[in-house]
């Protein structure tokens, strides 16, 4: 009787301690928190493209041997506008038909060649955007935004004229949010400031065009110099605005859209640029996003364009940095800062650019 209690009650204080220990093991880990990247690196008349993923929590770098795929017939500056969400297909949005031509290294990822295609004569600064099993490419010619889309249907076709009679139509950006496209524009006025629209394209073909609320001087200019970079996280686009030189976002659900500042942000990015000489010419912050995560690069030193700049990779979910990096591409040099620690890492030598998801 005795052996009996004393079991009954040892099974009475062990069995919630297993009960909690099993909930505890089938609950998921969290995701860590990571950031894909491509290394493209120059050889005589190619750019071989090397897989990289920054663990952010850990502060580490792991760059593939072998590169994922070839881009053969470019070199230098002659660099195609190339589009990846950080997903299994790289877009690269070509000239003409075979130039450069593709070659992929295994089946884990494919970059796909797109031919700029279906373009009128004169069609300005086309962006694209790709989701699923459809492509879209946006672009001005006049005052007209046209947008073409190509999906297993075939290719549509589309013209969507501005507000306003006069004026040249510009699109900085283009993606899909909730079945509809948006598209943010500029419309170039020869005799007047430039007006700010962030056009919703439904299911149906209607476009509508709401004007957007810009932050500080209003004649300042979208186009001039060196042009404004977007970038989508969430349901925010973010860019660095002309007008007081300061990263500003809006949002996309919002009636009446405005840029307002992003203030956490521009202290990181401030606190990077105080410690580092400037790179001589002009520089705007550009803008990556993968699950969840904000991406936002600049320059310092050197001089832009010929390789000695350093370039710096900031990391932020809802607003709070999570990462660092510093990359010297002529040398192939790559910094990680991450909780109070720094490392260092070597990238592919005459690393050309890095491509990060989402960027445009």
């Amino acid at each position: 009787m005795g052996n009996r209690f004393c079991i009954g009650l040892i099974l009475f204080f062990l069995f919630p301690i297993f009960i909690l220990s099993s909930c505890q093991k089938s609950r998921p880990a969290a995701a860590k928190a990571e950031m894909p990247l491509f290394v493209l690196q120059e050889t005589p008349e190619s750019l071989l493209a090397f897989r990289a993923t920054w663990m952010l929590d850990a502060g580490t770098l792991k760059v593939d041997a072998h590169p994922s795929f070839t881009l053969k017939g470019v070199g230098g500056t002659d660099v195609p506008q190339l589009y990846w969400d950080g997903g299994p297909q790289v877009y690269i949005f070509t000239e003409r038909e075979g130039k450069p031509a593709v070659m992929n290294h295994g089946t884990a990822l494919q970059a796909i060649a797109v031919p700029r295609t279906g373009l009128p004569p004169g069609a300005m600064a086309p962006v694209f955007y790709a989701s699923g099993n459809r492509r879209y490419v946006a672009y001005g010619v006049g005052n007209n935004l046209g947008i073409v889309e190509t999906g297993p249907d075939g290719v549509k076709k589309r013209f969507f004229p501005a507000p306003e009679a006069s004026g040249e139509l510009v699109p900085l950006f283009l993606a899909e949010r909730e079945g509809r496209l948006v598209v943010l524009t500029v419309l170039n006025k020869p005799t007047a400031a430039e007006k700010l629209f962030l056009v919703r394209i439904d299911a149906a073909g209607k476009a509508a065009w709401v004007p957007v609320a810009k932050k500080g001087d209003p004649h300042c200019s979208f186009l001039a110099d060196a042009a404004v970079k977007v970038g989508l996280s969430g349901q925010r686009l973010y860019l660095e605005s002309p007008c007081g030189g300061e990263i500003q976002s809006l949002s996309l659900e919002d009636e009446k859209p405005q840029l307002v500042s992003e203030e956490s942000l521009m202290r990181e990015l401030k606190a990077v640029k105080i410690k580092n000489a400037p790179t001589e010419g002009e520089v705007r912050s550009s803008f990556g996003a993968y699950r969840g995560l904000l991406l936002v690069s600049t320059l310092t030193g050197g001089v832009q364009g010929r390789g000695d700049e350093i370039k710096w990779l900031l990391v932020f979910k809802e607003g709070r940095l999570l990462g660092k990096m510093a990359v010297r591409l002529g040398s192939g040099e790559a910094t990680v800062y991450a909780n109070g620690a720094t490392k260092h890492y070597r990238l592919p030598p005459r690393a050309a650019r890095l491509l990060y998801p989402a960027e445009w």
